[in-house]
């Protein structure tokens, strides 16, 4: 037209700045760590693919581009979720969803999907970021072995600390008195006193048994496991316990299922050791938020002074304070003590 110049839609300000955040985009997606893969909806086709992503299934930038149908890297089982979160993010929603991915070497893992849809100019564009859940899971695993490892190695030191302070005093106690028996005369009530601390040896022994005989796992579940435990320890106290069962036991998550077990068995050990009871009572109570653990004795009570130095009951608190709980002893007004706690159903356990 006279008087005028005809411009290309590539050459205005708008076509450069937009062709300048395309490429920014591009180098942003370039750069991340996660995989990122571009799938227009309407043409049902993938887009845009990044480095991590076909690093992560083994498949290259053209094939994954190339791909239609049934892509070959998503898990056998999870075609219909795929139709599922591109539904729920066409929908206008942030979906997360965890997700079973296959290399191609056919190694399967899960990955963490985040996806939305982002419309443009007539297109739909489904974005998904992935997330390779493996490396955390490994670590998460090799972290609970570490845990249960260090609490082996507490249960030996504890009783450790309980045979020599207990059984190997005793018994060489024991032979001392023997050793001054030998040729005096009154040599029977010196072996009377010796038979007495091979006695109590033998107690400290078996009660140092029952503490080692339970198994770490649920097996069959935690009620189950509570009553085979109160039935072990009926052998030591002389008598058989009470279990007081309270709420949905399994909703209780089977670690601290597990540490709930162990700390009821050192209760039970305590009262054996220490309380002379012809009564006692278990009561374990799951509720929404939390569980909650007693033990009442009709026993002689604890010395309250001397319960801080034990390695029996210190646990109790260290349990309770690692999981965000509480703990208490209590001398009973009649005769006996009361233990008790606390904690939260779901909590990250501190170390």
């Amino acid at each position: 037209m006279h008087g005028h110049t005809a411009v290309r839609m590539d050459e205005t300000p708008y076509a450069h700045a937009l062709l300048d955040e395309r490429d920014r985009a591009q180098a942003i997606i370039a750069s991340l760590p996660d995989g990122v893969l571009e799938y227009d909806i309407v043409d049902r086709r993938y887009v845009t693919v990044n480095i991590p992503f076909c690093e992560m299934i083994g498949y290259s930038h053209d094939e994954v581009i190339a791909s239609e149908g049934r892509s070959p890297w998503w898990g056998p089982d999870e075609h219909d979720a795929i139709t599922t979160l591109r539904g729920s993010a066409a929908a206008g929603e942030i979906v997360r969803y965890e997700m079973g991915l296959q290399h191609r070497s056919g190694r399967a893992f899960q990955a963490m999907v985040t996806a939305n849809v982002i419309r443009s100019r007539g297109r739909s564009i489904l974005l998904s970021f992935f997330h390779d859940l493996t490396d955390e899971r490994q670590v998460a695993e090799e972290l609970n072995l570490a845990c249960e490892r260090v609490a082996v190695l507490e249960d030996r030191d504890r009783i450790a600390r309980d045979l020599h302070d207990g059984v190997i005093q005793r018994m060489f106690a024991a032979g001392l008195h023997v050793q001054a028996a030998i040729g005096r005369p009154d040599q029977d009530a010196r072996l009377a006193g010796v038979i007495d601390e091979i006695d109590e040896a033998i107690k400290d022994i078996r009660t140092t048994i029952f503490t080692l005989h339970g198994q770490r796992g649920l097996g069959t579940g935690l009620e189950h496991a509570l009553r085979v435990l109160v039935a072990e320890s009926s052998r030591l106290l002389g008598h058989y316990p009470d279990l007081d069962i309270d709420g949905d036991l399994a909703q209780i998550p089977d670690e601290l299922g597990t540490e709930m077990l162990l700390l009821i068995r050192e209760l039970l050990t305590n009262v054996v050791k220490h309380a002379q009871a012809t009564r006692t009572v278990v009561r374990v109570e799951a509720a929404d938020d939390s569980v909650s653990i007693s033990v009442h004795d009709d026993g002689v009570g604890y010395d309250l002074a001397r319960i801080a130095a034990g390695s029996g009951l210190k646990n109790l608190h260290e349990r309770a304070q690692r999981r965000s709980g509480i703990a208490r002893i209590d001398r009973l007004v009649a005769r006996g003590t009361a233990v008790c706690w606390k904690v939260p159903m779901h909590c990250d356990v501190g170390h």
